[in-house]
């Protein structure tokens, strides 16, 4: 009888520790879980599926062209080196033109007689005594007129700086502006040097050409120094 609860003691023990040695491999198994658990989100956060990384490289708006096809054209002029220049140069001979036309700039002579007879026509009375003081002296009178009156057919004259000027203007997309802009300053130049009478209203417009050419000849050199002599081509192929 004793043998017997002495066995049934020892089993009981067993089983005892077999469910304590069971419960113990259950709470160190969800002890690791758990831990698993908890580092996931911070793993998750800090990769690539949950919060997004913010793009080093800079978001560059895309430029949306001009409907008008004049503004368009305006813009595609004025983006490249010594564009604006050259447009403002343009449009400072159309100003100078309409100017020489509609306006009385032109000076001309009101008087065109020797001394002697001034002096006669004085004396008679005949013209006044301002212009009469003025013609003894040998000082010119002179009035504003139209180039027209003076000039006639010869007015068209002032379309030629407005074609120069323009030359340049259309070539400011071409790969050959910069050539194209120094002969437009170098012909208004000349035109503002052998006519200064016309050519000092296109003052300004050679002005803008000149820059324009300077701009463009400088962007030119600039990009020529950032090829280098690597980018060269090679004169043995």
């Amino acid at each position: 009888m004793t043998d017997r609860n002495s066995a049934k003691r020892r089993r009981a023990a067993q089983n005892r520790a077999a469910r304590e040695a069971l419960a113990a491999r259950r709470a160190r198994a969800t002890g690791a879980g758990g831990q698993v658990e908890t580092a996931k989100p911070a793993a998750t956060g800090a990769g690539s599926t949950g919060v997004k990384r913010p793009s080093r490289r800079p978001q560059v708006a895309p430029v949306s062209e001009p409907s008008n096809p004049l503004a368009r054209r305006l813009a595609r002029i004025t983006s490249v080196p010594g564009g604006r220049a050259v447009l403002f140069g343009f449009l400072f001979s159309l100003v100078a033109a309409g100017l020489l036309l509609a306006v009385p700039v032109v000076p001309q002579a009101v008087l065109d007689v020797p001394a002697a007879v001034v002096a006669d026509l004085r004396a008679d009375g005949d013209i006044p005594e301002a212009t009469a003081k003025a013609k003894a002296d040998d000082d010119p009178v002179y009035r504003s007129t139209y180039l027209t009156e003076v000039a006639g057919p010869g007015a068209a004259i002032v379309a030629v700086p407005v074609l120069m000027a323009g030359a340049a203007l259309v070539s400011a997309r071409r790969p050959n502006r910069t050539r194209a802009f120094t002969i437009g300053a170098f012909a208004l130049a000349l035109f503002l040097v052998f006519i200064p009478p016309l050519g000092i209203y296109y003052l300004f417009s050679a002005a803008g050409v000149g820059i324009g050419a300077y701009q463009s000849r400088r962007a030119d050199r600039e990009a020529a120094a950032a090829k280098g002599p690597d980018d060269a081509p090679d004169d043995d192929d």
